[in-house]
């Protein structure tokens, strides 16, 4: 499992305000990306202080929005 903290200041959110965590997965990528569509599929990405990556593929769509990717590269890989 790998865990991307995507916050520097997040030992100050830890004392002062708790953890925001999300656990994703490749089933549940797709099923945000199907049901709810692409903003929010990038905002459950960006959002959480950390991210538990539990599988290549959600790692690969992790990294490809952490690097500013377009919107068309990113949808390539749920079709």
């Amino acid at each position: 499992m790998v865990v991307h903290l995507l916050n520097i200041s997040i030992f100050k959110k830890i004392i002062i305000m708790g953890f925001n965590k999300r656990f994703i997965t490749e089933d549940l990528l797709r099923q945000i990306y199907k049901n709810d569509g692409y903003q929010l599929l990038i905002d459950n990405i960006t959002k959480p202080d950390a991210l538990y990556i539990g599988d290549e593929f959600s790692e690969k769509i992790v990294d490809l929005i952490s690097n500013g990717e377009s919107e068309e590269k990113i949808k390539e890989c749920f079709e």
